[in-house]
């Protein structure tokens, strides 16, 4: 075997490793943050996002939570408002961070909004739980169609 075929091998049996180590850290990351709420839709999500983390603060829920938009942002425990890092724009890898902010808080609770298109059913079950909510009061025949 040539030397650029073990150099190869080696370089990507190290990318693979990093890439278990990474998804393993993330995942014990996740499992430390019990109540995992995400925001979406077309308007409203940084004021929805900033309500929740109120409320859940006032409710005595540590929690950290991180808005989208123009101006993104962290909301720690105390209320104090961070920057979230954008070397290149918006992108997905932002969702990481927000475990890793929350993780690092040690949060019970972790609102997060986001602009991004994002598949509900494209996320593994045990990940996040997925509620939708309607506006308008239910019917009363107990069906939940509108």
């Amino acid at each position: 075997m040539s030397n650029e075929i073990v150099i190869l091998l080696t370089a990507c049996g190290v990318l693979i490793a990093m890439g278990v180590l990474e998804f393993i850290v993330h995942r014990k990351r996740l499992a430390r943050i019990p109540i995992r709420i995400h925001v979406n839709g077309t308007r409203g999500k940084t004021s929805v996002t900033r309500l929740i983390a109120a409320g859940l603060r006032e409710a005595g829920v540590r929690c950290v939570a991180k808005t989208t938009g123009t101006v993104p942002r962290f909301i720690l425990p105390n209320g104090r408002e961070v920057p979230v890092y954008r070397p290149g724009g918006p992108n997905v890898i932002e969702q990481k961070q927000s475990v890793t902010m929350a993780a690092a808080q040690r949060a019970e609770g972790a609102p997060t909004a986001s602009a991004m298109a994002f598949r509900v059913q494209a996320r593994p079950s045990d990940s996040w739980r997925h509620h939708q909510c309607a506006a308008g009061s239910p019917r009363r025949d107990g069906s939940d169609r509108r």
